[in-house]
């Protein structure tokens, strides 16, 4: 491009004497004024005033969020802007505003941040400052600040967000009452930054108060196709919400199978997370995926291992025949390093077993040293799992855990087994009951009851 073709306006003065006036300033200062946000120009003061030198924008230096600027120290020879949309500089308000403001100056700064001058966002600095190191004192401000967030600018919106996030950090009850008014935010066409950010509080909220953000679900839908960083948070949320409220998660299930192969591995891990919530009350949403959990069991990082065999366990009660090549698998298992694995893996074998033992029998040796696990839900599955695979074997073990396991559960689960090993036939129709077939309760310390599978007489025997 010819030099001549530039601006014309960068090399011109607007008074008789040659000195820059407020007006020309403004000029210059709108040709570099970011189109969200803020950034920081240079003053090159050794130059001649309103030439292209003399103002120079940091293409580096911008930020959506006015706290998160600085007051760069200038000289004799150099001056600073921090400017916005509008060309407005706010270079001396955040000289003015201290790092660690008072927290006693929030309840003033509130009463600025509606009024409609520049004002507003230096309020919002100081408030977001002051939530940096005194979350507690911002909560109550939360109300007012995100009353009509939806017609705010996107600065002022990233700023708002961005105090909710600090809050929700570690009060995320305070943020629960307000935080639907970010709801109509959570869209394809918000800002990227502001949108993580959003996407951010929503999970940390869902952890807390899965119930204050469910309706939120069909939002976060709109948004996963948008890739990092706004995925990772919205399927953490996802999975908190699916834990509370399965139901409201089922429509996206579709979509979170697509994961189950994606990288990075956290994706996988969230979208496990909350297919395995789902499963549990609907298992015929996550069926089709088994095969890609199955693979998963040899993932390298425990939680997809842990997160793969407890998906697997939820569906193996109404899939048991579909997951009996998995049997071996989880049998090895059973010795991971990582706890929920091995429990997730015992419950997967105790569910399997109890409709198809004969698949289950080849790790028979392994499930009695299994009794021996420091896990509490380890023992008390292998268990069950012992008693339906009617392992005589096992008895002195089983016997040995219902005198002496720590846990009553487990002890229960002890007297469940011996029961089952114990059961020839019914007394009521005299006819043989299979150890899995029969429906065992134990009254723990009173009595167990057990049921013929032929008759559906129940059996009481109390407990000595």
């Amino acid at each position: 491009m010819n030099e001549d073709s530039r601006d014309s306006a960068s090399s011109t003065v607007d008074d008789d004497e040659g000195k820059p006036t407020a007006e020309s300033v403004q000029k210059q200062m709108e040709r570099y004024a970011p189109d969200v946000g803020y950034k920081y120009v240079e003053w090159d003061l050794m130059k001649a005033p309103l030439t292209e030198e003399y103002l120079i924008p940091w293409s580096s230096g911008q930020n959506l969020r006015l706290s998160q600027m600085s007051a760069r120290p200038g000289s004799e020879f150099q001056d600073w802007s921090v400017i916005d949309q509008y060309a407005t500089d706010h270079y001396r308000s955040l000289q003015n505003l201290p790092a660690n403001p008072d927290p006693e100056t929030v309840e003033d700064a509130v009463k600025i941040i509606h009024e409609e001058d520049s004002s507003t966002r230096v309020a919002l600095a100081r408030i977001a400052r002051i939530a940096d190191n005194h979350p507690e004192e911002c909560s109550g401000a939360l109300s007012d600040l995100t009353t009509d967030l939806v017609d705010a600018d996107t600065a002022v919106q990233a700023e708002i967000v961005g105090i909710s996030e600090t809050v929700a950090e570690t009060h995320p009850d305070a943020v629960a009452t307000v935080v639907e008014e970010l709801f109509p935010l959570l869209s394809p066409t918000t800002h990227p930054e502001l949108l993580a950010a959003v996407v951010r509080v929503v999970a940390l909220v869902a952890e807390h108060d899965a119930l204050a953000v469910r309706n939120s679900v069909p939002k976060l839908e709109t948004i996963l196709t948008e890739g990092e960083p706004v995925e990772q948070p919205a399927l953490r949320a996802l999975s908190k919400i699916a834990k509370a409220h399965p139901d409201a998660v089922i429509p996206l299930a579709p979509k979170l199978i697509k994961y189950l192969d994606q990288e990075p591995d956290t994706l996988t891990l969230s979208a496990l997370a909350a297919l395995g919530y789902i499963s549990k009350p609907y298992p015929y949403v996550a069926e089709q995926t088994i095969p890609e959990a199955t693979a998963l069991l040899n993932a390298d990082d425990d939680r997809l291992r842990a997160n793969a065999s407890g998906l697997l366990a939820d569906l193996s009660t109404e899939y048991a025949e579909q997951l009996r090549s998995v049997v071996p698998q989880a049998i090895d298992l059973l010795k991971d390093e990582d706890k929920k694995v091995q429990a997730n893996a015992s419950s997967l074998l105790a569910r399997v077993a109890h409709t198809n033992p004969e698949v289950v029998a080849v790790g028979t040796d392994s499930l009695i040293r299994t009794l021996d696990a420091d896990t509490e839900d380890v023992r008390l599955n292998a268990c069950w799992t012992l008693g339906y695979l009617n392992a005589q074997n096992a008895r002195d073990r089983l016997a040995q855990l219902k005198s002496v396991d720590p846990s009553d559960s487990v002890r229960a689960a002890a007297v469940a087994a011996l029961t089952m090993l114990n059961i020839e036939d019914c007394p009521h129709c005299n006819r043989i009951c299979d150890a899995n077939e029969v429906e065992v309760v134990v009254h723990y310390p009173e009595r167990v009851n057990w049921t013929c599978s032929h008759c559906k007489e129940t059996v009481i025997k109390p407990l000595e």
